[in-house]
This record gives C-alpha cells, structure tokens and sequence, in this order.
C-alpha cells in the first residue's frame, strides 16, 4: 500500500508507459525525459494506455 505525505516527492509520467519495460527501462525514463534523479528519494508514478485513455 502506497502511503502518501508531504515529506515525499511524488512525480506523474504525462503519457503512458509501457507496462512491460523493467526497472532500468522506466529508469531511463524518468531521468531522459522527465529529467528525474531515481536515486533522490522521489516517487515516479507510471500508467498504462489502458488506463491513460480513460
């Protein structure tokens, strides 16, 4: 269960990502085109198409 607080940073990917990628694949994501740092302690949420539709 994911608890939310303020002393977390929490970052939504704008568009979908492929599910299927592994940890180093979303990685690059988050520091390619989001200009993310995984190792800061943030949050990086991710969506399917399936739900990015909807």
């Amino acid at each position: 269960m994911l608890h939310l607080n303020s002393a977390t940073a929490y970052y939504w990917c704008n568009g979908a990502a492929d599910m299927r990628k592994g940890f180093h694949a979303l990685c690059g994501i988050v520091q390619q085109h989001m200009q993310g740092n995984i190792l800061q302690g943030g949050v990086y949420i991710f969506v399917n198409c399936k739900r990015w539709a909807n």
